[in-house]
């Protein structure tokens, strides 16, 4: 699956970002434990503030609350925080650029039996047209998605 990490900010401070250069002299909320490669040595140079959450939701209030002025976010988990938390469309900024873009895949042990590894194998190209993994995605907001963005048509 295709995906991209979009950058957040405000709508009363909007924020277009262009490129890891762009984010000097902000504060970025970060996920304890993630690494940011773009931002991580802005932050040891000084240039760029990070403040951490445990959670995504913990960041995503963090920006909310104004206590940071950025936040990176997965565009597959966009719809899911458009619905979880109220107003997110009124209060908050998706620059148009995103941070980058990247393939999700799924990643099957080679120690696992042949059958059940074919199997898995066999699921993941048919799940497109099932009716429960359309429903996963739907529930997620990504069913409406353009296929081509999501490479699983």
């Amino acid at each position: 699956m295709n995906d991209e990490d979009l950058v957040l900010s405000l709508k009363r401070q909007p924020f277009e970002f262009e490129g890891p250069a762009s984010l000097r002299g902000h504060k970025l909320g970060g996920v304890y434990g993630h690494v940011y490669t773009d931002a991580d040595p802005l932050v040891a140079s000084g240039e760029l503030q990070r403040l951490d959450s445990f959670t995504q939701e913990a960041n995503l209030r963090m920006l909310l609350l104004g206590r940071v002025d950025l936040a990176f976010l997965s565009r597959s988990g966009l719809a899911w925080w458009r619905q979880r938390i109220p107003g997110f469309d009124e209060l908050v900024h998706v620059a148009a650029q995103p941070r980058m873009r990247y393939q999700r895949h799924l990643m099957i042990s080679r120690d696992l039996p042949e059958t059940l590894r074919e199997r898995l194998l066999q699921l993941a190209q048919t799940m497109g047209g099932d009716s429960q993994w359309r429903e996963v995605m739907r529930r997620y907001g990504l069913l409406g998605q353009s296929a081509e963005w999501l490479n699983i048509a």
